[in-house]
C-alpha cells in the first residue's frame, strides 16, 4: 500500500486497509485501499446484510431462496431477460366476517390471521415450484408481503407460473363447503424491461389488479363462485403506457355488427382450458418449437379483419397447425362468441415472453470484450 495514499473511495483521510469487493459477481474480487473509518462502515453495512426479521425475508430464509445467491440489483436478478412485477391482494376481505359492524374484534382478529396463515402457506409453495430446479441467483425477490397482499419482482418467464402455482395451493388449502370465507386473489403482473422505472410498472401493476378485482366483483354479483383472477401486460417498449388506453385502442376492432376483442384478460387463474391463465400456460408450452414467425403474423392479422386473420390460419404450415391443435387451437374465433374473441394473441404473447430479450445477450457480450 503507498504511503500516505489518500482513501480512493472518499479521497479523505489516508489509506489504511485495503477491503475485497464486489460490483459484479461474474467479474470477480475488486480491491480499494480505504481509511480506518470506511473500512469500519463498509463491514458493519456487510455483517447486518440480510438479517433482517420482516416477514418476507424470514420466508426468504426458511425457503429455496434460501439456498440461492441473492441478488444485489435487478440486472443480477432477470441477466439478460425481462423484468415482471406482480402484485396481488386479496378479493372481498373488507366484507369477510359476518355482517362486518357487528362482527367482534375477536372475530376480525382470527379472520385477518386466518388469510395470513394461507397466503404464506401458499407463498411458500409457490417459491419451491418456481425454484425447483434453480441454482445461482434467485429468480424472485419478495418487496412486500402483508396480510392478503404481496409484491414480488421476478424474471419475466418465471412470473405467471408462479401465479398458477400461488393461486393453485391457496385452491388447495381451503376445501370447499367449509362455510368460511374463501380467500382468493385479484393479482396484476406487468413484464417490461428492466430500465423502466419501478415506480412506473408498481403502479401499472397495481391498475392490472384493481382490473382483476373489477371481474371478481363481477362474479359475485353473478353469484358465481369467488375464484382468483389475473390481468397481465407485457411492453416491449422502454416506457410502459396505461394499459386500458391501450387495450381500447388496438384490442378492441370492426364495426357495431363486426366487433372483434383480440384479448379475454382478465382472466381466471385456475382452470384446464384457454380461458384460464393455467390452461394458457399449460398450451403455451405445446408451442415452444412451432414456426414463430408464423405464428406472430397470425397475430398481427387480428386486428386487421377477420377474413384476413382467417386467412392467414389457414395459409399456416402444417407443423405451426397441428402444434396450435396440440394446444387446442382449431379456429381463430371462438364460436357463438358476441363480440368475437380470440385466445390466440394471449396465448402466444405468453409463448413469447420467455424469449424477451434474448437478443441483448450478443450486444451485451461484445460490449464486455470492448471494456475488458
Amino acid at each position: 500500500m503507498p504511503v500516505l495514499a489518500p482513501c480512493q473511495w472518499t479521497g479523505r483521510g489516508l489509506a489504511a486497509k485495503e477491503i475485497t469487493y464486489k460490483i459484479d459477481k461474474d467479474k470477480g474480487d475488486k480491491y480499494a485501499n480505504v481509511s480506518l473509518d470506511v473500512a469500519r462502515r463498509y463491514k458493519a453495512a456487510n455483517a447486518d446484510e440480510y438479517k433482517a426479521k420482516d416477514i418476507a425475508s424470514l420466508l426468504r430464509a426458511t425457503s429455496k431462496l434460501g439456498t440461492l445467491q441473492q441478488a444485489q440489483n435487478l440486472h443480477e436478478l432477470v441477466r439478460s431477460g425481462y423484468l415482471a412485477l406482480i402484485h396481488a391482494d386479496g378479493n372481498g376481505v373488507g366484507s369477510g366476517v359476518g355482517n362486518g359492524a357487528d362482527s367482534t374484534d375477536e372475530q376480525w382478529a382470527h379472520f385477518f390471521h386466518r388469510n395470513r396463515v394461507l397466503l404464506r402457506r401458499a407463498l411458500q409453495k409457490a417459491i419451491e415450484t418456481t425454484c425447483e430446479d434453480e441454482t445461482g441467483v434467485v429468480p424472485l425477490v419478495i418487496l412486500m408481503l402483508g396480510g392478503d397482499d404481496l409484491l414480488v419482482v421476478c424474471r419475466a418467464a418465471k412470473a405467471l407460473p408462479f401465479v398458477v402455482a400461488l393461486c393453485e395451493e391457496l385452491e388447495r388449502l381451503q376445501p370447499e363447503n367449509t362455510g368460511d370465507f374463501k380467500l382468493t386473489l385479484g393479482v396484476g403482473v406487468v413484464i417490461a424491461n428492466p430500465k423502466v422505472p419501478i415506480h412506473r410498472l408498481h403502479d401499472v401493476a397495481e391498475r392490472l389488479a384493481s382490473s382483476a378485482k373489477r371481474r371478481f366483483r363481477g362474479l359475485k354479483e353473478r353469484k358465481e363462485p369467488a375464484r382468483s383472477v389475473v390481468d397481465w401486460a407485457v411492453y416491449t417498449t422502454t416506457w410502459v403506457d396505461d394499459p386500458e388506453e391501450v387495450r381500447r385502442r388496438d384490442w378492441i376492432c370492426g364495426t357495431a355488427q363486426d366487433r372483434r376483442v383480440l384479448s379475454q384478460r382478465p382472466l381466471d387463474v385456475l382452470g384446464e382450458g384457454l380461458n384460464s391463465l393455467q390452461g394458457l400456460v399449460c398450451s403455451a408450452e405445446k408451442l415452444k418449437d412451432a414456426p414463430r414467425s408464423q405464428l406472430r403474423y397470425l397475430v398481427e392479422q387480428l386486428p386487421r379483419g377477420r377474413h384476413l386473420a382467417e386467412l392467414a390460419f389457414a395459409e399456416l404450415s402444417q407443423e405451426a397447425k397441428k402444434a396450435l391443435q396440440d394446444a387446442g387451437v382449431n379456429s381463430v374465433w371462438q364460436s357463438g362468441d358476441s363480440p368475437s374473441t380470440t385466445p390466440l394473441l394471449d396465448l402466444i404473447e405468453i409463448t413469447e415472453i420467455a424469449r424477451l430479450g434474448r437478443g441483448n445477450k450478443t450486444a451485451q457480450h461484445e460490449q464486455g470484450v470492448v471494456d475488458g
